[in-house]
């Protein structure tokens, strides 16, 4: 009965990880050019995120594509003890027909890859051979703006082994050059000869208006071809050999006038989005963290514009530094910067952000174009426990006892009376009221032996007095907490951040100290601020609007 029991939770466990194996697998399919020539060859991989036994099945396009060898390659990792594995597929199709081709979902275990579409051209009836190697180049434009992309195809043919070969890149004065991929490989037929084509592309930006000349691409290398042989009768490694392709000229315009006094963004895209912190409920002082991102394709990261940052009605906005980044997708550079701000509401209510419009030329219409971000309004709370502004504490709280003197008033008009009819009852009244103050006078005395705390009529500082003798000194992190827990020693207040600090003050030296040191603490720890503390406090500049307490302080000065 128990080995039964084992082997059925053995069965279930290996079941459940089989079921789950193949929730979690994902299998992908990917092509190296989507755009080709009859005759040439593209490169079809499949890839799925685990270890398996199972095959593709290719035969499905044997229909529209003469199908080569399959290689396959496996592949495990280990990072931070989670393990993933990876296998691949790489087939080499030939298209049979011009037109627009479909590579059907192809099935991998129990999943299936999407469906890619495939553009098979007629080869270009100008396009001429050179031998057995050769180089080809072309630009998707003869003209173009200043700072305008430009995508640079380059092609090496050949149809002999080569050996320690290099391909230069493309460069002239006045050219900033980056590379989209890096080399395809693929074959092709021209003229009945079988090449293989080694093929970079390259995105150009011409840096000054008027005639660019690119020098030619050069080619180095030895060819495997038998040719050449020694002395002995022996084959030799290779035949060097040195080719170049002919010199390109572009046409590069000035940038339009109406671009002249704005940011020149030339693109084919260009977007604008923002996020803000979810499930966060906002609140007067406390930052929130804005980000705004910015993408274009066509433009480098350094051709980002950046955006103007001004303080708000109801807010301070600070700007931090600006993250960017430049990639490829295959055809085209897409670059995007990624913008963090603090944004500081110091008044509860609804708060208006601002929109944002970035205009920007688009290359592919030739007009110019705006991106807007819309206008938002975020709904801000009061503080967190400083919404209500507390007063300072009244010294030695004599004045909530102010009616004792009239009671003492009445009782000598009513003891006059007494004595004019009953001296006896005075005499007696005026001992007992002289034992009264002996007996407070002894317990007073007591209480003052046994170190217990008695309110005086002036408090005296507590022994954990908040110390301000090295804030000048502290790193913005330490001074930000003991300004706070002097605040609320010294005026007997629970504020939790500078901002609830900051709304009480009424002096324009402090609040800008404020806003110094949060600007240190939430937008960039570099800054350095000349702040002196100690002084601001002594000259009386650190205290809230309303002083409720005639000119007393719960606690005697930091420098009494």
């Amino acid at each position: 009965m128990m080995s039964f029991r084992l082997i059925q939770t053995f069965c279930i466990c290996l079941l459940t990880v089989t079921i789950m194996s193949g929730v979690n697998a994902s299998v992908t399919a990917s092509i190296d050019r989507h755009e080709i020539a009859l005759g040439e060859s593209v490169n079809l991989t499949i890839t799925t995120d685990e270890a398996t036994r199972s095959n593709p099945d290719f035969d499905m396009l044997s229909a529209v594509f003469e199908v080569g060898e399959t290689g396959r390659s496996m592949s495990t990792k280990i990072i931070n003890g989670a393990v993933s594995s990876e296998t691949r597929w790489t087939v080499t199709l030939v298209p049979k027909s011009l037109g627009s081709h479909i590579i059907p979902p192809i099935t991998v275990g129990n999943d299936q890859t999407q469906a890619i579409k495939i553009t098979v051209k007629k080869p270009d009836p100008n396009a001429t051979t050179g031998g057995n190697l050769f180089i080809e180049w072309s630009t998707n434009k003869d003209q173009a703006f200043v700072q305008e992309e430009i995508i640079l195809t380059v092609k090496l043919f050949y149809a002999v082994g080569l050996n320690n070969a290099s391909l230069t890149d493309p460069k002239a004065d006045g050219l900033i050059v980056y590379p989209i991929n890096k080399a395809i490989q693929y074959t092709t037929r021209r003229n009945g000869t079988d090449y293989q084509v080694l093929e970079r592309k390259y995105a150009l930006f011409a840096e000054q208006s008027g005639e660019l000349n690119i020098p030619p691409i050069v080619f180095q290398g030895e060819v495997m071809d038998g040719q050449s042989r020694n002395q002995i009768g022996l084959f030799r490694q290779g035949r060097p050999v040195r080719i170049s392709s002919a010199m390109l000229t572009l046409d590069i315009k000035q940038i339009p006038a109406d671009f002249v006094h704005k940011d020149w963004l030339p693109a084919t895209t260009l977007m604008l989005d923002q996020s803000w912190p979810q499930n966060q409920v906002y609140r007067v002082g406390e930052p929130i963290t804005r980000r705004l991102d910015i993408t274009a394709q066509g433009l480098a990261e350094t051709q980002l514009p950046d955006i103007a940052v001004t303080d708000i009605d109801g807010a301070r906005i600070y700007q931090e530094k600006s993250d960017t980044i430049t990639r490829n997708n295959g055809n085209h550079l897409v670059s995007s910067k990624s913008i963090t701000q603090a944004v500081i509401p110091n008044q509860a209510g609804p708060l208006q952000i601002p929109g944002i419009d970035i205009e920007w030329y688009n290359t592919e219409t030739g007009e110019a174009q705006t991106t807007r971000l819309p206008a938002i309004t975020l709904d801000i709370k009061p503080a967190a426990g400083g919404q209500q502004q507390q007063s300072p504490p009244q010294a030695a709280n004599f004045d909530a006892q102010q009616p004792a003197p009239t009671q003492v008033a009445i009782a000598e008009d009513q003891a006059e009376d007494i004595t004019a009819t009953n001296p006896l009852w005075f005499y007696g009244t005026v001992i007992f009221g002289l034992l009264w103050l002996f007996t407070l006078v002894l317990f007073m005395l007591k209480l003052k032996s046994s170190g217990s705390k008695q309110i005086p009529s002036r408090p005296q500082p507590p022994s954990s007095q908040i110390s301000l003798k090295n804030i000048n000194q502290m790193s913005p992190g330490d001074c930000q907490n003991q300004l706070i827990k002097w605040w609320n020693q010294q005026y007997q207040q629970q504020v939790t951040h500078l901002g609830e600090i900051q709304q009480q003050l009424d002096d324009a030296t402090a609040i800008a100290a404020i806003a110094q040191l949060q600007k240190q603490l939430y937008v960039d720890s570099t800054l350095t601020a000349e702040t002196d503390w100690q002084r601001l406090i002594k000259k009386g500049h650190f205290k809230p609007k309303l002083n409720t307490n005639n000119g007393h302080n719960s606690l005697p000065g930091l420098y009494d």
